[in-house]
């Protein structure tokens, strides 16, 4: 756990432009606005956000789609790219996974790209039934929009 770090759950204003910057680095979120964005805070059941504590910068951001019972869905799970590598990612897991907040959920899910499999199952992630398809409407994210893995 990086010390110098802290988790909030709300994001003021000069906080909701990093996370507007930091969506527009992501593949699959360039192009987002900042008021949609933050319609998606204010509609988005839990937040967690990784601050560092001597610059007052988001470092690190994902957030949980729930009725907190049945199911969840973890979604834009980001760290910057400076402090990628330095265990934030795991920092801000543990904050999801350890939430109290969510300890009746019953199954939450996410999606990720193959190579990222290994970090997720760290923390009890298993890949879903191949018999079982998601399904959605709307703009779709495609492989053909992703990067090549490294």
């Amino acid at each position: 756990m990086n010390p110098s770090l802290s988790l909030v759950h709300t994001i003021d204003e000069s906080q909701l432009e990093q996370l507007h910057r930091l969506y527009g680095k992501q593949w699959w979120s360039q192009g987002r606005a900042l008021e949609d964005i933050r319609t998606m805070l204010v509609h988005s059941s839990r937040v967690y956000a990784l601050i560092d504590q001597d610059t007052g910068r988001l470092v690190a951001f994902c957030r949980v789609m729930t009725d907190f019972v049945f199911r969840g869905m973890l979604h834009d799970v980001m760290v910057e790219d400076d402090w990628q590598g330095q265990g934030v990612g795991k920092q801000l897991m543990e904050a999801v996974t350890r939430d109290p907040d969510l300890s009746r959920v019953q199954s939450i899910g996410l999606w990720c790209k193959p190579n990222l499999v290994p970090l997720y199952q760290k923390f009890g992630f298993e890949q879903a039934n191949a018999d079982y398809c998601w399904m959605q409407t709307g703009s779709l994210i495609t492989a053909t929009h992703a990067p090549a893995s490294p």
